[in-house]
């Protein structure tokens, strides 16, 4: 995923930045950030509208974020003109500020099998969360989405839905990140959904031995530019 390999640099790199957590007002509420290579926010203000002047007095050309500290969710952002993003991100809904920490019993599970939290395989992260508690809490849903961010661009990306807030195993530990990414929502399905895309395309017998650990798991999944299609 881009987003991991940015976040493999930025490790390499976070030490080289001259933004320090002691130059940021935390009296204030709304967090802005630019280009998405700091990890800090150039600064916080008690509103909006302070944020947007400061935004555009200083930094109208380059990628910015404001994020509601109170909230988590980006009330304004700016890309530059000459990154073009793919219409099914535009189109999509932004649930930024619906992606919220797992529930306990997510976390749970996610203690006891920590390889449902994988940097790099969000479908299949989802997926085998979802089938993991199907028996206990069968309301889970697979969420589609695209992500947004500064460095990377726009990816495909796997959420749970759960009483209408998102959750995202995948990147859920990645602090860092949280204010720099937004999400775009574009499906949620059952399981029942899930299964009958994959019968649809391999059958009984392929989506018993992908199972069965016979064949390589073929995921369900969207790409950059909101395509639906399986990796195999």
């Amino acid at each position: 995923m881009m987003v991991l390999k940015w976040m493999s640099k930025w490790w390499s790199t976070a030490g080289a930045g001259t933004t320090s957590e002691e130059g940021v007002n935390r009296a204030g509420r709304f967090d802005l950030y630019v280009n998405g290579a700091a990890p800090l926010p150039i600064g916080r203000f008690t509103s909006l509208k302070q944020a947007e002047a400061r935004a555009q007095g200083s930094f109208k050309a380059q990628h910015y974020r404001i994020v509601d500290t109170h909230t988590g969710k980006a009330e304004a952002f700016n890309y530059r003109k000459t990154s073009l993003l793919p219409e099914a991100f535009l189109q999509g809904i932004d649930i930024t500020g619906q992606v919220t920490s797992s529930p306990t019993f997510i976390r749970e599970l996610h203690a006891r099998k920590p390889m449902l939290t994988q940097p790099t395989f969000c479908w299949q992260n989802c997926l085998l969360t979802i089938l993991s508690l199907q028996a206990s809490h069968p309301q889970l849903r697979y969420a589609l989405s695209l992500i947004h961010h500064p460095e990377a661009g726009v990816e495909g990306h796997a959420l749970i839905e759960h009483a209408g807030q998102f959750h995202d195993p995948t990147l859920e530990h990645q602090a860092s990140l949280r204010p720099l990414v937004t999400y775009r929502l574009l499906e949620v399905l059952e399981p029942s959904q899930l299964f009958a895309q994959i019968l649809a395309r391999f059958g009984e017998n392929g989506l018993k031995e992908m199972r069965q650990g016979q064949r390589a798991w073929s995921n369900f999944r969207v790409d950059a530019c909101g395509s639906r299609i399986f990796d195999l």
